[in-house]
């Protein structure tokens, strides 16, 4: 059951907190990166979009965000999943990952979770249900 719309305008109103935490975003969807940065920075998340895997690393070790969003997999130019990557960094290894999957086939959210993701949410992505595991993760709940 949903929560009514009165209670969920009030838990995500703009400065109800001055600074809930900091986000990486790095989806590979142009569309997805845009709502989630949208959506979060709304209610108070500082929120930093890498649009190339690349990217990453450099990009999250220098923001040092408390959850990173990704669509599992995002490959680097070397072929390398995203996650994976951050998994075996020293500095990121135990930041939580959430990954925006498109197909929520088990398959597929296995190799997402032997890859270090944290938590996996299948598209379409309710906003509520972004923030709810956004927040849960950012204060530690399902840590790989």
């Amino acid at each position: 059951m949903r929560a009514p719309a009165s209670s969920m305008l009030e838990r995500y109103t703009p400065g109800a907190r001055s600074k809930r935490g900091t986000v990486l975003v790095t989806c590979l969807d142009e569309d997805t990166r845009r709502i989630c940065e949208d959506c979060l920075k709304h209610v108070g998340y500082e929120v930093h979009v890498v649009e190339n895997p690349d990217a990453v690393l450099s990009r999250a070790r220098a923001a040092r965000p408390d959850v990173i969003i990704t669509s599992h997999p995002t490959y680097t130019s070397f072929g390398v999943p995203v996650t994976a990557l951050v998994r075996h960094d020293a500095v990121l290894a135990r930041t939580p990952v959430l990954n925006l999957a498109s197909w929520a086939l088990q398959d597929e959210l296995a190799a997402a979770a032997a890859d270090g993701v944290s938590l996996s949410l299948p598209m379409p992505i309710l906003l509520e249900n972004l923030l709810d595991a956004v927040d849960r993760l950012s204060r530690g709940e399902h840590q790989p």
